[in-house]
């Protein structure tokens, strides 16, 4: 390099080789004044930065709370309650969003739990249609509280529902057209190979879990049509008026005979779909005076002088005939052993559940059955039914079938049609896969424990660019840890807000059909700081401006470097940072 009067010009340079070369003979401005141009810039952009630092907490900084874990399942299957990244709950800020407040102040019923059936069906696939190894993997899916869902209540069908691969059987089964009103030829050796074992392995593995049993219908002896069928021709099939005692009698041999292996009933009903007698499958007419008559004089004395505690529960059928259950319970002499309602999800609305606890708050509300899925029969999807029972009040939700085959059975007579259980098992092969169901059951069954209670969620609901149709139900368990349950109805993704207590909230967004749990403790972690970008600590801040910083004269020297082609600027930028940011192989930092 050589100097012309007042101007730099220089040629090959051994440091910027082929690049000086095509500079050559190019006019520079002295490098001096380069130099104080540059100083300018940096001292503005460094000041810049510290005006910046100083003032943006007074604005953007936000104090962060409980840590929220989070659980996603989406209708594309790419989310099976897949466990999302921490959220933190931060100070209360005012949006347009749907909002959901939670107020564990106020509670409302206990939970006794969630689960399915198991009927002769599902026992014979997951008893004999699998290998062992696989039996205790599906076992410990549906009722382990850690490796599984955490099921806590199961459903037993005394005798044959429609759901048997046994054929049709009761526990006194005798010739019709004989008598046994001693009940000497009761026996539930039926239930030992496969549905008592199973049932044992439950309770080990989960030793919250209850049991409670429904008849589809007494020996057929004790009916008038002389079988185990709803209606036999023209003839339907009612209890014979000489069998109330003994039915009665028939349910505490049962009980006994349980609890005597270790299996103690928590809940029976009378009997299965009262209303619904059906001549292709297991039933009995029982209508409201009927099994009012039943429980007064029979059933309810004869477990109590059996000092058997199983609850009695009435109905046993669907949302859409309410009358059956207040007619029962308006008689005060049945009423005194009823312990709430059993409903069915396949007709009604859910809300009638609500307007009998109003009429009878001391009597407690039970979803028993509901088979739903993409080819169920009910009319909606599991997690619905159990967002929408538990918030009218159920203290638990029963779905259909555990276990069914790839065809949906097997069954007997036309059944339940197109229903799902929470396991599909391949007879042919012995493998099994979960349906929707189970996933759905899972959202509630796996954190919301027995004992827990419903508290206040109200909704403040978006009305623009559109309504949202969001749902949600909120628990606090035993241990003060709170669960909130939303789900996303809509074709669209939907952004909402948690607010807990009026103080603290988040933010999510939730995909078009997607599920999501959210669980935290009851007590705010230790508070830290978090700047513009939330969930970035303030460590992270500061590295991020010194990057900014670093960025910026990168980019200047790139500039001068440009107009004046002066490439010994950057060399020295690059030295300078070589000398005071030296290259460190560390980890980069951990945003939460």
């Amino acid at each position: 390099m050589y100097r012309e009067k007042n101007r730099y010009v220089y040629r090959d340079d051994e440091r910027y080789g082929h690049l000086a070369m095509h500079f050559h003979k190019r006019t520079v401005t002295p490098s001096g004044q380069i130099k104080a141009q540059f100083q300018r810039y940096c001292w503005l952009a460094l000041a810049a930065v510290v005006l910046v630092m100083l003032f943006l907490p007074f604005f953007h900084v936000k104090t962060l709370g409980a840590e929220v874990s989070a659980w996603l399942t989406t209708a594309d299957g790419a989310n099976k309650l897949t466990s999302q990244p921490l959220i933190y709950f931060s100070s209360e800020r005012s949006s347009f969003l749907t909002t959901f407040d939670i107020d564990e102040q106020q509670k409302m019923q206990q939970i006794d739990g969630f689960g399915a059936a198991m009927t002769d069906t599902s026992a014979q696939l997951i008893g004999m249609a699998i290998d062992q190894v696989r039996r205790d993997q599906l076992m410990h899916a549906l009722f382990d509280p850690l490796k599984g869902l955490g099921m806590s209540i199961v459903r037993i069908p005394m005798g044959a529902s429609d759901f048997t691969a046994s054929g049709m059987y009761s526990y006194d089964d005798i010739d019709p057209i004989q008598q046994d009103p001693d009940l000497q030829q009761f026996s539930i050796a039926h239930d030992t190979p496969s549905i008592i074992p199973l049932l044992k392995q439950a309770m080990q593995l989960n030793p919250q879990v209850r049991y409670m049993a429904t008849p589809w219908s007494p020996p057929a002896w004790m009916k008038t049509n002389a079988s185990l069928l709803g209606t036999s021709g023209e003839q339907r099939g009612d209890l014979t008026a000489s069998a109330y005692k003994t039915l009665a009698a028939y349910f505490v041999k049962f009980l006994q005979a349980y609890q005597e292996l270790g299996l103690p009933l928590y809940a029976i009903t009378p009997q299965n779909e009262p209303l619904s007698p059906v001549e292709t499958y297991p039933g009995m007419n029982f209508p409201a005076l009927d099994e009012t008559s039943f429980i007064k004089n029979n059933l309810g004395p004869a477990l109590e002088e059996a000092n058997l505690a199983a609850k009695i529960l009435i109905y046993d059928q669907n949302w859409d005939q309410p009358g059956y259950p207040l007619k029962v319970l308006s008689d005060p002499s049945a009423q005194r052993y009823v312990a709430g309602t059993a409903w069915h999800c396949y007709a009604g609305d859910p809300s009638v559940m609500t307007k009998i606890h109003q009429t009878y708050p001391s009597k407690d509300t039970y979803v028993t059955e509901c088979s739903t899925g993409q080819s169920g029969i009910a009319p909606l999807s599991a997690i619905e039914l159990l967002i929408r029972s538990t918030q009218n009040w159920a203290k638990s939700v029963v779905l259909w079938n555990i276990a069914l085959d790839t065809s949906g059975g097997p069954k007997v007579g036309i059944g339940c049609e197109g229903c799902t259980g929470l396991v599909t098992i391949d007879q042919a092969t012995g493998q099994y896969s979960y349906t929707e169901n189970y996933y759905h059951l899972a959202h509630l069954s796996k954190f919301v424990v027995p004992g827990a209670y419903r508290i206040a969620s109200t909704v403040t609901r978006a009305s623009f660019p559109y309504d949202s149709p969001l749902e949600e139900v909120a628990f606090q368990n035993p241990d003060g840890s709170k669960v909130v349950v939303v789900y996303n109805p809509s074709s669209w993704s939907d952004t909402f807000k948690i607010r807990w207590n009026a103080a603290h909230s988040f933010f999510y967004t939730l995909p078009s059909k997607g599920i999501v749990t959210f669980k935290w403790t009851r007590k705010l972690s230790a508070s830290h700081i978090t700047t513009l970008w939330e969930g970035r600590s303030t460590q992270s801040w500061f590295l991020l401006m010194g990057y900014f910083f670093s960025l910026f004269g990168l980019v200047a020297s790139l500039f001068f470097v440009r107009q004046q082609r002066d490439f010994r600027l950057l060399d020295q930028w690059f030295t300078f940072c070589g000398e005071y940011f030296p290259v460190q192989a560390r980890s980069p930092p951990t945003y939460r």
